[in-house]
């Protein structure tokens, strides 16, 4: 199995509401070609969207806020931890 679903499964097994994502289907990834999880929870900004992430004690780089849009531009859409 590859390892993004491996991820993916790890990561809906502890949040039912993850979903997976083919980067090269929003206009938000500057890098396609990727399977990406997200948990789809709107939050009111990037801070509380992180916060999320720092309350789940998920790493830094495994948890981040990211715009997910077919329209919007790659630019400034992602808030890293």
């Amino acid at each position: 199995m590859p390892r993004s679903a491996v991820d993916f499964l790890s990561s809906q097994s502890q949040h039912p509401s993850a979903l997976l994502l083919w980067s090269g289907d929003y206009s938000t990834f500057s890098l396609t070609g990727y399977w990406v999880t997200i948990m789809p929870d709107p939050s009111s900004g990037a801070a509380a969207a992180n916060g999320w992430g720092d309350g789940k004690n998920l790493p830094p780089n495994g948890c981040f806020a990211k715009l997910i849009s077919h329209s919007a531009s790659p630019s400034g859409v992602t808030v890293h931890r």
